[in-house]
Order: structure tokens, then C-alpha cells, then sequence
């Protein structure tokens, strides 16, 4: 697929033709991607709303990119204190009035 070879895909490597970005964001642990505008603009979105309510770490850009950052990032993002917070911040919209109060609020920022 693409410039994929064929043998880079593995169960930990999922390639689609087309996605609903927003579904398949919000269900990813990370995102490392090169691609066109449209996910440039979804990624951008998620990763600043990611940074903005504290449940993950900032975007990375690409003038600062290197191994090491990539390496500590991605550890950050598999670490456990990390992985707790989208579920304590799942909890607290639950109890100020799900989903609506949510969307409010990003609607807001």
C-alpha cells in the first residue's frame, strides 16, 4: 500500500484507505504520521486539544524532531501515570453531564 512494503505491516501497523478521523483518534494511544492536508488538519486538532485539557503530551514539530524526542515521547505516552488521565478526565465528564457538557467546553476554548 503506497510506500509501505509489505512487510512492515504487522498487527502493531494498521493501514486504511479512509477513516473517521475523529473515531479513530480519539481510540489511539499515539499518532505518528506524514501524510496530506486532511489528516495534517485532524492530527493538528487532536493534538492540540490532547495538550490544551492535559492528557497527553504536546505535538512535536517537525523542526524539532529527532530520535530521542520520538523515543521519550512514545515512552511517555505508554506510561502508566499518562494512560491514567483520559480515564480520570472520562470519569469527571461522566459526572458533570457527559458528553454535552464536553463538547460545550471544547466548543468554548
Amino acid at each position: 500500500m503506497g510506500a509501505l512494503p509489505a512487510e512492515a505491516i504487522t498487527g502493531d501497523v494498521h493501514v486504511v484507505e479512509s477513516a473517521p478521523l475523529d473515531g479513530l483518534f480519539s481510540r489511539c494511544s499515539g499518532v505518528i504520521y506524514h501524510v496530506g492536508a486532511r489528516m495534517t488538519h485532524a492530527g493538528l486538532h487532536w493534538g492540540r486539544m490532547v495538550e490544551r485539557i492535559r492528557v497527553g503530551p504536546s505535538p512535536i514539530p517537525l523542526s524539532r524532531l529527532n530520535v530521542n524526542i520520538l523515543k521519550a515521547t512514545l515512552r511517555e505516552l505508554r506510561s502508566k501515570p499518562l494512560q491514567d488521565k483520559p480515564v480520570a478526565l472520562s470519569k469527571n465528564i461522566q459526572m458533570e453531564g457527559g458528553a454535552e457538557t464536553a463538547a460545550d467546553l471544547n466548543e468554548a476554548a
